[in-house]
């Protein structure tokens, strides 16, 4: 695997990602954790940990043994803690403790190498020993269920772990003494999002004037720490560990650093949530999260007028745009931090230098990516169509930062769900989302879409660039002859938009054909795919019979007729060139079905053109035998593509969560790619920028993630056949189920 732009790490969660102290960063994000390898200048993929069956919410790393291995612990929604072993990507143990509780938050203890703590929403806390395989199982507070929110171990006491609620309480309790609360912690208003303890463990770096008459401590157990909270109220509370005493609410700075109004009502804190940090080694700086997607510096030692300073504040535009919800170390614990937020960035922070821009930022996704297109002007531009409302621009062969990517959501707002480059204007991208519109867009200047006047009734689902098609007695001008976008929808209609500007209304392309050709021989379909051929000359259009229909422009007169699938077409494929400089009419076809068949046309091109020469009126063929079929994936197949280096090779994207590489001349599996965790919706083979290799293949799937990967590098050749529906439990099922489904997902 050469790349993978993850699905973003889950929200609203006060430990969903963390890193070690070896230079590796985890998230959690949908039933996955991913690791980065962050030990160079830009984030690597390391792997993907694959195994829960429900969405992860915390991960955290620990260090067991002698040697200092370096493990990693996942919680999830299935009620399971799970220990990995980072390097093989396989579970080394687990435990179910938690019965059908969902786990909340995991932490491995700091001051302990062999003990983790887990907690669930119905208040309970779990010790596991990871050397013994020892569980203890607790409910602090004299067994008063509270719904718990976060949690952390103390870096000094490896029996101390200080606890938050929902209800604003939080306690420190004592693990050794059955979860004994030693200290409460009371004052918060609302929901506690995060904790952390003082680096170090004294009070002194806060000297206090406040009474002593608090909690009052054995003198055999005098603990000393700061422990900071932060809370839905909009503050943060600085405690006192030997005392149980709030030494300072700390309100979060109202005045935005990026001169955005705070959208946030008095009475409205839905969308805030306060993430904390307390570097390594620091004596008195923390940091925590606030509107707008600021990261706040604080340092409790400084004056009133200088306490804060604000992450990136000379370019406040580099920076996160939305709520950030973790705060972890990065590759030096001690000055450097990684942050995740609502705005689907990962973002790596120096603290010495605190205000600079980051110094790098990791994409990710939010939803199904159900197109990926490749500019045809320059192949290392890619666009991806996202279920978020996002269309995606990725430059991939930036030297600086290998994820280049810009973000185009004004106009859109709904999923997008096919996408399509202008085929000789560079930048303009065609794209169609769920609620049926169709739009284009520029780009490289990144103005506002053009949406068409002409709507489909549902999903747009293919499109196509293609020549201005019209009956054959219409009076044609040069200036009608320009190249249209065909799109269709899963109504069943294809629509022909007439102009680049999109302000005409489109037109029904079935009226065209009916007016051109004697139809009444041939049953009345429903369109579900377009591909024009590259010369423009020969158009095939799937039906929802299993067939297709190959038209040749520009009066759409029907050439013949392709029933060789019997269930939905979901995709069509010219070949992109000949072999050996002879011209081939091949093109590939997937269904509903599990096998991909391809059909020569050129022959019939042949026939067709010498039956014209003798006589206009013919029958329209209808070819019922394949010239090659590939048959091994287990589920439908959504998306083809053929290699741009060797005319044999098609790669093929099936709901059996794999992506398929063929030999079409032998009918023979060449290699098959694994990595995805879902059904794959998109593939693409882009050209090769290299000098060796047969080129990169962009695959996208349900598991909101596109990978990257080359042929060569593939160790399975065929699909697994004990595992058809990767990804596919049966409570994703309804998740994923959609109204009205004509075609792929």
């Amino acid at each position: 695997m050469e790349a993978v732009l993850a699905s973003s790490p889950v929200w609203y969660q006060s430990r969903a990602c963390d890193s070690s102290g070896n230079g590796f960063f985890a998230f959690a994000s949908r039933s996955l954790v991913y690791l980065l390898d962050i030990r160079g200048t830009a984030p690597q993929h390391y792997g993907i940990l694959s195994g829960h069956e429900e969405r992860v919410v915390t991960c955290s790393f620990g260090v067991k043994g002698s040697a200092g291995e370096v493990y990693l612990i996942s919680g999830a929604d299935d009620g399971l803690v799970k220990c990995w072993d980072i390097h093989t990507q396989r579970v080394a143990n687990e435990h179910k403790v938690h019965g059908m509780n969902k786990v909340v938050c995991v932490h491995c203890s700091p001051a302990s190498n062999k003990l983790v703590v887990s907690g669930d929403d119905k208040g309970f806390i779990v010790v596991w020993n990871v050397e013994t395989d020892a569980t203890q199982r607790l409910m602090p507070d004299g067994g008063i269920h509270q719904v718990m929110s976060c949690l952390t171990c103390s870096p000094h006491y490896p029996h101390l772990v200080a606890v938050g609620y929902k209800s604003g309480a939080a306690s420190v309790i004592d693990i050794r003494k059955n979860g004994n609360v030693i200290r409460k912690l009371r004052g918060h208003g609302n929901e506690i999002h995060s904790l952390v303890w003082s680096a170090f463990p004294t009070e002194d770096i806060y000297p206090s004037n406040q009474d002593t008459n608090g909690q009052i401590t054995n003198e055999k157990e005098n603990f000393q720490s700061i422990i900071v909270t932060s809370s839905k109220d909009r503050t943060i509370r600085l405690w006192s560990l030997s005392r149980g005493k709030c030494l300072r609410i700390i309100k979060l700075p109202t005045k935005p650093s990026k001169g955005l109004l705070i959208y946030l009502k008095i009475d409205n804190t839905s969308r805030l949530f306060v993430a904390l940090h307390w570097p390594k080694d620091s004596a008195s700086r923390f940091l925590s999260s606030s509107y707008n997607g600021d990261v706040i510096l604080w340092d409790i030692m400084a004056s009133d007028k200088e306490h804060f300073t604000v992450l990136s504040h000379g370019a406040t535009e580099l920076g996160h745009t939305r709520i950030v919800f973790n705060i972890a170390s990065g590759l030096d614990p001690s000055s450097t931090i990684i942050t995740t937020s609502m705005d689907r960035t990962i973002k790596h922070w120096s603290l010495d230098a605190p205000e600079s821009p980051p110094t790098w930022s990791l994409p990710t996704l939010g939803g199904f990516v159900y197109s990926i297109a490749i500019s045809p002007i320059d192949p290392s531009v890619i666009a991806l169509g996202i279920g978020d409302g996002v269309i995606r621009i990725w430059r991939t062969t930036n030297p600086r930062n290998p994820f280049d990517i810009s973000v185009m959501w004004q106009g859109i707002k709904e999923k997008v769900m096919s996408l399509a480059w202008h085929p000789t204007r560079e930048g303009l991208l065609a794209f169609g989302t769920e609620d049926g519109k169709v739009g284009v867009v520029d780009v490289l200047s990144q103005q506002t879409p053009l949406i068409s006047d002409t709507y489909h009734m549902k999903p747009v689902y293919a499109m196509s660039w293609g020549p201005k098609c019209y009956v054959r007695s219409t009076a044609v001008t040069p200036a009608d002859s320009k190249i249209c976008l065909f799109t269709c929808g899963g109504e069943g209609v294809v629509l022909m938009h007439p102009a680049i500007k999109m302000n005409k209304e489109g037109v029904n392309v079935d009226d065209i054909i009916t007016a051109t050709n004697d139809v009444t021989n041939l049953p009345r379909v429903n369109r579900t795919e377009i591909a024009w051929r590259r010369d423009n000359d020969v158009v095939a259009i799937g039906n929802d019979d299993g067939s297709f229909d190959v038209f040749r422009a520009p009066y759409l007169e029907i050439i013949a007729r392709v029933k060789v699938h019997s269930k939905i077409i979901n995709c069509l494929a010219w070949q992109l060139h000949g072999a050996d400089g002879e011209a081939q009419e091949w093109i590939a076809s997937g269904s509903n079905s599990s096998i991909i068949y391809v059909n020569d046309m050129k022959p019939i091109l042949d026939q067709v053109v010498a039956a014209e020469e003798q006589s206009p009126a013919r029958t329209v063929p209808v070819i019922t035998e394949p010239f090659r079929t590939l048959s091994g994936h287990n589920g439908r197949i959504t998306d083809l593509s053929w290699s741009p280096h060797d005319p044999r090779l098609l790669v093929s994207a099936s709901y059996d969560g794999t992506a398929q590489v063929w030999d079409v001349m032998n009918e023979d599996a060449i290699a098959n790619y694994r990595g995805h965790d879902g059904r794959l919706l998109c593939v693409r083979w882009r050209m090769r920028m290299e000098e060796d290799g047969s080129g990169l293949i962009y695959s996208g799937a349900d598991d909101y993630a596109v990978h990257v990967w080359r042929v060569e590098a593939q160790k399975e050749r065929f699909p697994p056949k004990d595992k058809p529906m990767v990804g596919y439990t049966q409570k994703q099922s309804a998740q994923w189920k959609r109204k009205n489904k004509k075609k792929k997902m």
